[in-house]
């Protein structure tokens, strides 16, 4: 992914990800548009507590590569003049199968 010449279309997004953290991890992006991603990762042993509860650490992995991802797509330059809102979700209270994370960027004036 390079600024000469953007591509933020899902396919492009998820290559970004290949051989690193978030590939181990099985962080996702869903959905992508200007200024907005959607991601998700799946709850498995390989991001769980010795409880079987999701690790906080893999929570921010999480939500590190949604504030990322989001300011990028906000073609043809990411402003440094913003910041970003999250909102997560998890599919269950106690052990849930996957996670859901929006980040929405908010330009500043």
């Amino acid at each position: 992914l390079t600024m000469d010449a953007p591509d933020y279309s899902l396919d492009a997004l998820r290559k970004t990800s290949v051989g690193t953290i978030n590939e181990l991890l099985g962080v996702e992006v869903t959905e992508a548009e200007r200024g907005r991603i959607v991601g998700t990762m799946p709850v498995s042993d390989k991001n769980v507590q010795p409880y079987g509860i999701l690790h906080g650490g893999a929570s921010v992995v999480l939500a590190r590569a949604a504030g990322v991802i989001a300011p990028v797509t906000s073609a043809p330059a990411p402003s440094p003049a913003a910041r970003v809102i999250m909102s997560r979700r998890e599919n269950s209270e106690f052990r849930p199968s996957g996670v859901t994370i929006s980040a929405l960027l908010e330009l500043r004036e």
